[in-house]
């Protein structure tokens, strides 16, 4: 799973906050890890200075489902610029993934004739059946500026 990256330019200096999969972040200035954090946060905030101005970093998780993670950047209490993510599936583990979603298909197909009573629960076996297949893709982070 590829890690999204946030990069901003402050004064000259390179800041990058790195979110990365089961809740671990890494934060870097000029490519020197300055504080790595593991929680399962949804929201965050890293103060730092430059050149005696205070800066903070500020990411909030917007949407689990989607992967929409927005991350700010403020000089004092002033937005200096704004970025996100647009998550989407990449290329990887496709195949693997589509073996698996058409095998637990055909299973619940098997199955479902012979529940019975127990019918009503064929539709939420299918949505765990494609929520298990798609957990095997890649999901990539294209960061983007908000205007």
């Amino acid at each position: 799973m590829a890690n999204p990256k946030f990069i901003f330019d402050v004064e000259g200096h390179e800041v990058l906050l790195e979110l990365r999969y089961l809740g671990k972040e890494d934060f870097y200035i000029n490519e020197e890890l300055i504080k790595t954090n593991k929680s399962f946060r949804v929201s965050g905030k890293y103060k730092f200075l430059v050149n005696e101005n205070y800066y903070f970093i500020k990411f909030k998780v917007k949407n689990v489902f989607t992967g929409r993670i927005e991350c700010d950047l403020y000089k004092g209490n002033e937005l200096i610029i704004s970025k996100h993510t647009l998550a989407k599936l990449g290329e990887k583990n496709k195949i693997i993934s589509i073996i698996l979603l058409l095998g637990l298909c055909g299973m619940l197909g098997y199955v479902t004739p012979k529940m019975g009573n127990w019918m009503w629960f064929s539709p939420i076996l299918f949505i765990a059946a494609v929520v298990a297949s798609m957990s095997c893709r890649e999901r990539i982070y294209d960061i983007e500026t908000k205007n």
